[in-house]
């Protein structure tokens, strides 16, 4: 055998050896890993729970609610909705041909405990808003306001009203829309047997909106009142009933801000005038209502 053979083969098997255990070795043969690539996670969008705008020329929101104490007219204004009224402010200094409609709302009983210089505790509230927006630059002059009694307002377990005064843009570019709509049929309120007492839904809330705006524009507006029933009890008493509900109907719009002197007649029809069928209780629903028709 050749005198190099065993040399050569104790060689070999060194060196399969050697890379036998440098495979194995499990700190020898490291492969760096590459770092994982991090995606940034998306900003989270906080949800805005009141927002205000102006149809599509403008709009500002918040996260947080404004709110006002049981029976008082002092508005609790968190910093972020704080941001929404200064972005108003400015907006409305911006652009005077814009005014706007601020209507506080309040409860009755509420309204009992209020002593201020305003109608009522609903004009104190919307007052409020409007020197927390004057004090940030916006004009007196563009920003009106009124007051809504809501027998159904709801208080947080901390007795806190949250949106008690709403926000409505107007302009001369309105006006005429607001008084054609206005104009265009009688806007009804219903009313349960035998009671006076108005559900302030939104519908109702956003009609008062407009009827204040248009009688605070037009000097000559002109509005009747009509009270309807339907035929149970006599023709007396319902002729009676109709009347008192048509009259606490323009007391509660004086109350709310509507020019009295806009209000040119109330009338009582009684049963004489139904909507629908006085033989069921759907139809009776319908004909116990009172009208509010703008004429001029």
């Amino acid at each position: 055998m050749h005198k190099f053979f065993y040399p050569l083969l104790l060689l070999l098997l060194a060196w399969i050896g050697a890379g036998s255990y440098f495979l194995s070795c499990p700190t020898c043969n490291k492969v760096e890993a590459k770092p994982k690539e991090v995606i940034p996670a998306a900003p989270v969008k906080e949800e805005m729970v009141w927002n205000v705008n102006d149809g599509s020329r403008f709009n500002a929101g918040s996260a947080n609610h404004f709110t006002f104490p049981i029976t008082s007219a002092d508005p609790n204004v968190p910093a972020k909705t704080q941001t929404a009224f200064n972005q108003v402010s400015t907006y409305l200094k911006g652009n005077t041909d814009r005014q706007l409609l601020l209507t506080g709302f309040y409860k009755e009983d509420e309204n009992q405990s209020y002593s201020g210089s305003y109608d009522n505790l609903g004009v104190a509230r919307a007052e409020a808003i409007k020197a927390n927006l004057v004090s940030n630059g916006a004009p007196a002059a563009n920003i009106i306001t009124t007051g809504l009694s809501d027998y159904s307002l709801k208080f947080t377990p901390k007795n806190l009203l949250r949106e008690g005064v709403s926000f409505n843009f107007r302009g001369a570019s309105d006006l005429a829309d607001i008084g054609q709509r206005l104009k265009a049929e009688p806007y009804r309120i219903y009313f349960a047997t035998g009671s006076n007492q108005v559900n302030m839904d939104q519908a109702l809330k956003t009609y008062f909106a407009d009827l204040k705006y248009y009688v605070s524009q037009v000097s000559d507006a002109a509005i009747e009142v009509s009270g309807h029933t339907d035929n149970v009890g006599s023709l007396g008493g319902n002729t009676r009933l109709s009347k008192r509900r048509a009259a606490e109907i323009k007391d509660y719009m004086v109350r709310q801000g509507v020019r009295e002197s806009a209000i040119t007649s109330i009338v009582g029809e009684g049963p004489t005038k139904p909507l629908a069928t006085n033989d069921t209780d759907e139809g009776k629903a319908k004909n116990r209502r009172v009208e509010i028709i703008v004429t001029n």
